[in-house]
């Protein structure tokens, strides 16, 4: 019994370290955004959480090929990739972002 015990809290400890490395992988922190995003709807397909809604960019793709037109909701990579610091040129050093994050700041405020 007492061995049994020890056995669940290894495999419980084990999951949440597995748990915590996934969050630390982009995409599939990207995944589970969306997973909460979809979770969230309420009956007329409405957000119910408005900072969740503009957390990540999505664009409706409608599908004619088929009998009945589709709608359906990707991410916007590119919307993506515009908010993200420092992904074109200038390095990836810490400089670089703090740099980066200077200007942005400059010309939200003008």
């Amino acid at each position: 019994e007492a061995e049994e015990l020890r056995r669940k809290a290894q495999e419980r400890e084990r999951k949440l370290r597995e748990e915590a490395r996934e969050a630390q992988n982009s995409k599939r922190r990207v995944e589970l955004r969306l997973a909460e995003r979809r979770e969230f709807r309420d009956s007329r397909g409405n957000s119910a959480n408005a900072a969740l809604e503009k957390s990540i960019p999505m664009c409706t793709i409608v599908d004619n090929s088929g009998a009945i037109a589709e709608k359906v909701e990707v991410v916007n990579v590119t919307g993506l990739q515009a908010r993200c610091l420092g992904l074109k040129g200038g390095g990836s050093g810490v400089e670089a972002l703090k740099r980066a994050a200077r200007e942005r700041d400059k010309q939200e405020r003008w």
